[in-house]
C-alpha cells in the first residue's frame, strides 16, 4: 500500500544511490517523497510498531492529491 502512494513523485536518482539518500537527511518530506524512503521509513516504524501512522498519512495524502 505504501509503495503506491506519494513515493511515485520522486523516483529520480540520477544523481546516485549516495545522493538520493543523502536528500533524505535534508526532510522528512524527501524521505517520504521517495519510494525507497518510504519503504525504509516504513520498516523502521514496523519495528516500532507504528506504522499505522505512516499508513494513516499516506492515505490522507492521496485523498488530497485526489482532490
Amino acid at each position: 500500500a505504501l509503495s503506491n502512494s506519494r513515493a511515485s513523485m520522486n523516483s529520480d536518482i540520477s544523481d546516485g544511490p549516495q545522493g538520493r539518500i543523502s536528500r533524505w537527511a535534508i526532510s522528512l518530506d524527501n524521505v517520504l517523497a521517495d519510494q525507497l524512503g518510504l519503504a525504509a521509513f516504513g520498516s523502521f516504524l514496523r519495528k516500532e510498531y507504528s506504522e499505522e501512522n505512516l499508513q494513516f498519512w499516506v492515505e490522507c495524502t492521496s485523498l488530497f492529491f485526489f482532490k
